[in-house]
Parts: C-alpha cells; sequence; structure tokens
C-alpha cells in the first residue's frame, strides 16, 4: 500500500472548512491511543555505501536510493495530553511504536523491525467538546533489528543499530462516548539506520559492505484510545 500526499491534502482541506464553519470550544484531555496503520514504501533521500576489503575500498553511492519497500507497517501506544481553549492550545505526548520494513533492492532482501520511543508537542484546535485536530511535530529513537539475505542465500543478521526518526502528524480525534475515542492519523516521517554485511566480489573477494539506509514519506494510521 502506498500512501501518497492525496490523503494529506483531503484531510487539511476538510479541517480547514470545518474549522471556518464552526466555533472554537474549550476542551482538556488525557489519552491513551493504540494506533496501527502504514507508513511510506518509499526509500527517498540521500543513502550511502562504504565497501572495505582486501584490494577494494571507498565510499560508493547506494544500488537503489528509490526501491520501494514490499511492507511498511507501524503500531504505536502514546499517552497524549491536551488543553485546548478558543484559539486552540498545546498538545504534548509520549509514546512507544514498533516499524517494520522489507524491500528488495535485486541484490539482496533487507528486513528491519525498529522498537522507538518518541515524543510529540504541538498545537491542537477543539471544534467542539468531543472533536478536535492536531498538528505536531514528533521525533523518536530506538533500536533496529535487521535480516539481510543475498541473492547467493547467505544471511546476515544483527540487533540493536541505532535508529532515529523525525518529522510531523496531521491527526483529528473523536470522542464516541464517555471513555473512548477514535482518531485518524497522517505522519510524515524521515527514519535512518545502519546496516553491515560481508558480500563477495565477482573475482571471489570477500568485502564488508556497511550502509545508511533512509526513508522517507507520508503515512496513514487509524486510533482508538481511551480518555479521561
Amino acid at each position: 500500500m502506498i500512501v501518497g500526499p492525496s490523503p494529506a491534502r483531503a484531510l487539511v482541506v476538510v479541517l480547514v472548512a470545518v474549522s471556518g464553519a464552526l466555533p472554537a470550544a474549550d476542551m482538556a484531555f488525557t489519552d491513551l491511543r493504540l494506533s496501527v496503520g502504514f507508513l511510506s514504501p518509499r526509500t527517498e533521500g540521500s543513502s550511502s555505501t562504504t565497501v572495505e576489503g582486501p584490494g577494494l575500498s571507498g565510499a560508493f553511492p547506494a544500488i537503489d536510493d528509490d526501491e520501494n519497500a514490499t511492507a511498511t507497517q507501524r503500531g504505536q501506544l502514546q499517552v497524549v495530553f491536551g488543553r485546548l481553549g478558543l484559539g486552540g492550545g498545546l498538545v504534548t505526548g509520549v509514546g512507544v511504536a514498533v516499524n517494520r520494513a522489507t524491500w528488495h533492492d535485486g541484490l539482496r532482501k533487507i528486513q528491519v523491525t525498529a522498537p522507538v520511543m518518541n515524543v510529540l508537542a504541538g498545537y491542537g484546535y477543539a471544534f467542539n467538546t468531543r472533536w478536535h485536530a492536531e498538528l505536531t511535530p514528533m521525533v523518536g529513537f530506538g533500536r533496529a533489528s535487521y535480516t539481510i539475505t543475498q541473492d547467493d542465500g547467505r544471511r546476515s543478521s544483527a540487533t540493536w543499530e541505532p535508529y532515529v526518526e523525525f518529522g510531523g502528524r496531521l491527526a483529528t480525534f473523536v470522542q464516541v462516548n464517555k471513555t473512548t475515542m477514535l482518531g485518524l492519523e497522517i505522519p510524515y516521517l524521515i527514519s535512518r539506520f545502519r546496516s553491515e554485511f560481508e558480500t563477495m566480489t565477482t573475482d571471489g573477494r570477500t568485502v564488508t559492505v556497511r550502509e545508511t539506509h533512509r526513508q522517507q514519506g507520508l503515512g496513514l494510521l487509524v486510533s482508538v484510545g481511551v480518555r479521561w
């Protein structure tokens, strides 16, 4: 599933239209939210490859900077606080998330699982006491566990490689009863991690390849939570 920019534009248009039609409201909330969905499968921006071995070393461009992932999922659990007045107000939160991605560049298959701790802080606006929107920057730090399967069948695995993500999110949430809320979230995230594996050149030399991977793009998450 490729999440393009159109969902974000549609959500912005709807929220802007509604905000002009409805008066602002005062509200305060504390939410425990569980969200699941997809991140962009697109690998964009700069990556890097470094090769070290007998008679061969140096930095080279990544094999394919724009290779699509075949699957990119995200699950997250967050506690979010908000106190919104007639002109909106501050929204803050902390949470944990797990990102999973798989992609194949024609020479190898890479599978990555990355648990992340994240924080967010930004602006919220309440259309009424049960419905509000949020626009918040966010940043997360974690560790990546990866497995690389090469086309010759050799596998390399590692755990606890540094993993970082940052970006922002546009979201809207509705309180459906006294304690339950539902939401829709569109994040834009940039993430990075490094991998290392050994491979063999065409002339039989074994070399070590170190790569920096970067993914960025829009996602789509649905949320359910408990509100106090």
